[in-house]
């Protein structure tokens, strides 16, 4: 037991000093998990969009590939993850003013990964 025990802290220790080993070949400009992408900000003044789970997932899917400038409509993954942040911020704006959805690594393309980001305020939500 003893010596398992020391096996798997030597194995953690290599594990730790491999991770900084790669870390500090690739600039950080290059890693792709940490690369800035286009972000979608808060929904503009304008904006008003529906107050059902659908209507808002269609409403999301078209601002997302307006914004970001790929086609997510398509996408089953995007569209299913879209529905289940649409249910989630419907469910926020029953009790609360305002409802952010941050879905990160939502499309790529050849600049990168992009994200989705934007506040919906009940205020907004067409009745």
């Amino acid at each position: 037991m003893l010596r398992l025990l020391l096996f798997l802290a030597a194995a953690a220790a290599i594990l730790v000093v491999l991770r900084k080993l790669v870390r500090g070949r690739r600039p950080a400009a290059e890693n792709p998990y940490t690369r800035s992408t286009a972000t979608l900000e808060a929904a503009p003044e304008d904006d008003v969009y529906p107050a059902d789970v659908d209507g808002l997932t269609t409403w999301l899917l078209e601002r997302a590939g307006r914004d970001i400038g790929i086609p997510v409509v398509q996408d089953p993954l995007v569209q299913m993850r879209m529905r289940d942040a649409a249910v989630k911020a419907l469910e926020e704006l029953g009790s609360a003013e305002s409802s952010e959805i941050n879905l990160p690594y939502i499309a790529a393309d050849s600049s990168g990964a992009k994200h989705f980001l934007v506040r919906l305020e009940r205020s907004r939500l067409q009745r």
